[in-house]
C-alpha cells in the first residue's frame, strides 16, 4: 500500500531534486543540456517555478539522448529514465527522469513504474532550406498527429473532425506502437546531421517552429530557486520565440495547472 499523497509544494521538491541529479549526471559526463518552455521561462520571470505550474522541461540534443538515458540507468540510485524503449505503455515521444521513490497516477491511462518526473525532449536538427525544413515538420506533424489519435482511440476518444478521421484511416491497421517507433526510428537516424536549425519536434506546441541553432550555443547559467542551471546562450530571443512578450503574466483565469495526478510516496 502506497503512503501518504504528496501536496503541490512537496512535488515540486521532488522534481527539484530530480533537475539537481539530471545537472549532476550531465556535468560529470559531459552531456549538454538547456531548460526549455515554461522552466526557462520561470527561470527568467519567477527565479524559480512558474507559481502555478510543478514541471520542468530540459533539452538534450539527440546525439546525446540515448547516452543520457542510459547513464542515468545506469546509475544504481532510485532515479531512472523511462522511456518508449523500457517502459511499458509508455506512449511519449519524450523521456522522463523519475524518481522512483514516489508513485504517480494519471488517468486515464497509468505508465508503469511512474514517479515524480522531469521531462527530457530530444533535440532534432532541421533541414537548412525552408522548403524541405517544411517538409520535414510536416511529416512529423503528421506521425505525432497519429499517435495522439490512435492512443485516444483505444482510450475511447474517438477521432473528431475530418482531419482527425483521415490521420486514423491512414494510420489504423499500424497502430500507436508502431507509430511510435516508427518516427522515433526516422529522428534517431538524423541525430549525427548537423544544419543550421534545431529544437523539440517531438512535443512542440508549434511544429513549424524555427529555431536557429546558435541560439542554443555554448549553454550560460540562470538562477531557477535557490541552484543554477543551463540555458540557451540567447535564452531572451529563444523565449521571444516560444511566447513573444514573455515578461507579461497571463490573465488570472489560466494561472492554473495543466497536470492531473496524484503523487504518493512509495513503499
Amino acid at each position: 500500500m502506497d503512503k501518504k499523497e504528496l501536496s503541490v509544494n512537496e512535488i515540486k521538491q521532488k522534481v527539484f531534486e530530480v533537475l539537481c541529479y539530471i545537472d549532476d549526471v550531465c556535468r560529470k559526463n559531459n552531456i549538454v543540456y538547456y531548460m526549455d518552455s515554461g522552466t526557462l521561462l520561470g527561470a527568467v520571470r519567477h527565479k524559480g517555478f512558474i507559481p502555478w505550474d510543478d514541471d520542468v522541461d530540459i533539452l538534450v540534443d539527440r546525439a546525446d539522448y540515448k547516452r543520457f538515458i542510459d547513464t542515468i540507468n545506469a546509475d544504481k540510485g532510485h532515479y531512472k529514465a523511462l522511456s518508449m524503449h523500457n517502459s511499458k505503455n509508455y506512449h511519449y515521444l519524450f523521456a522522463k527522469v523519475v524518481d522512483a521513490e514516489t508513485k504517480l497516477v494519471e488517468e486515464p491511462i497509468s505508465i508503469d513504474g511512474m514517479g515524480v518526473f522531469v521531462d527530457v525532449f530530444p533535440m532534432d536538427h532541421l533541414p537548412s532550406s525552408k522548403i524541405f525544413r517544411r517538409m520535414f515538420q510536416v511529416r512529423i506533424h503528421l506521425y505525432r498527429m497519429a499517435l495522439t489519435v490512435l492512443r485516444r482511440n483505444i482510450q475511447g476518444d474517438k477521432p473528431k473532425g475530418i482531419k482527425q478521421k483521415m490521420v486514423y484511416l491512414l494510420f489504423k491497421r499500424k497502430g500507436w506502437r508502431k507509430v511510435q517507433l516508427k518516427l522515433d526510428k526516422i529522428l534517431t537516424k538524423r541525430k549525427d546531421l548537423k544544419t543550421r536549425y534545431k529544437g523539440n519536434v517531438v512535443c512542440s506546441f508549434n511544429p513549424y517552429r524555427d529555431v536557429k541553432d546558435e541560439i542554443y550555443g555554448k549553454p550560460v547559467k540562470l538562477k531557477f530557486e535557490n541552484m543554477e542551471f543551463n540555458a540557451p546562450c540567447k535564452y531572451k530571443e529563444y523565449l521571444t520565440i516560444l511566447y513573444g512578450d514573455y515578461m507579461k503574466l497571463p490573465p488570472e483565469e489560466k494561472r492554473v495547472s495543466n497536470h492531473d495526478f496524484k503523487v504518493y510516496l512509495r513503499d
